[in-house]
């Protein structure tokens, strides 16, 4: 499974960028330089890579199931920096320990994990918009589903995210998909009662709207499977919320959802509409015509 992964197309394309290909060469430093014999082998250094190999083993096969492979090669990647830091420490190599530090602190900031880049239908909005967006639902005659993600630039779920939610923007076209920054729109952290700080366990968040009024959110609180958000209930940041925002999956998020199933009903909906909207016309011009 993972070779085949490897041989996609489509994740060699993505992985031949700046950000890869730097890391695999700040990740090689170690290795080609012990070779080239400019570092002193450390006492223990065949036990931490043993260690390094088994917790990046484990981490992928925990993974295997939430996260792409891409996105299980960066928490490797970052695996085997540590390892180099402290093989590095073994041997006092002080000097090396700063570079090494500075080399990918300079890749952390000039080349940041890349973003998605496929076929998208989401719709990118702010708090004038998204209230513009809602205030419209509300006043449709058939039902009108938004699927809203509050989403943070700084957030690496949220960047996992990023690819299911346009991949099912376009799998889903008879639901409106939209997202928001609530790292630049403050306001709407209050609003939506989400919590911002270092150990969120509510970033990204994905709101389900029926013709403007909130319906259910994901993650949920133990209270609130398939139901709306009760914002009387105190103490956001210390509430139990399910499941774990890197347990997001594309089939999680179809199944709580219930897209498929909303997607047909609209559908429906919709073709009654346009065909009631027809037989009208058509008898409007039947009574001129009379």
């Amino acid at each position: 499974m993972v070779i085949g992964q490897l041989l996609d197309p489509k994740l060699l394309k993505h992985l031949n960028q700046p950000y890869y290909i730097y890391n695999f060469i700040s990740v090689s430093l170690y290795p080609v330089l012990r070779i080239l014999g400019y570092l002193d082998k450390p006492s223990n250094e065949k036990l931490t890579m043993m260690y390094t190999f088994f917790a990046i083993f484990v981490k992928v096969v925990k993974a295997r199931r939430r996260l792409r492979f891409d996105q299980s090669m960066s928490t490797s990647l970052l695996i085997v920096k540590l390892s180099t830091l402290y093989l590095l420490y073994q041997i006092d190599a002080y000097y090396h320990i700063v570079v090494y530090i500075i080399i990918n602190a300079l890749i952390f900031t000039f080349y940041t994990d890349p973003i998605y880049k496929g076929p998208s239908s989401v719709e990118y909005l702010n708090p004038i918009s998204l209230d513009d967006k809602l205030s419209t639902s509300r006043k449709k005659e058939v039902d009108d589903y938004w699927l809203i993600q509050l989403y943070a630039l700084w957030s690496p779920p949220c960047t996992y995210l990023a690819p299911i939610f346009s991949q099912l923007s376009t799998d889903y076209t008879n639901i409106h998909f939209g997202k928001i920054d609530i790292g630049r729109w403050k306001p709407l952290v209050h609003q939506f009662r989400i919590d911002d700080s270092a150990q969120t366990k509510t970033i990204p968040t994905l709101i389900l709207f029926k013709n403007g009024k909130e319906i259910m959110r994901l993650p949920h609180r133990d209270n609130e499977h398939r139901l709306a958000f009760d914002p009387t209930i105190e103490n956001t940041a210390l509430t139990n919320f399910k499941p774990n925002i890197l347990e997001i999956t594309s089939q999680v998020v179809k199944e709580y959802f219930q897209l498929e199933q909303l997607n047909y009903d609209v559908k429906k909906q919709l073709t009654k509409s346009n065909r009631d909207k027809k037989s009208n016309n058509k008898s409007q011009e039947d009574k001129k015509n009379k």
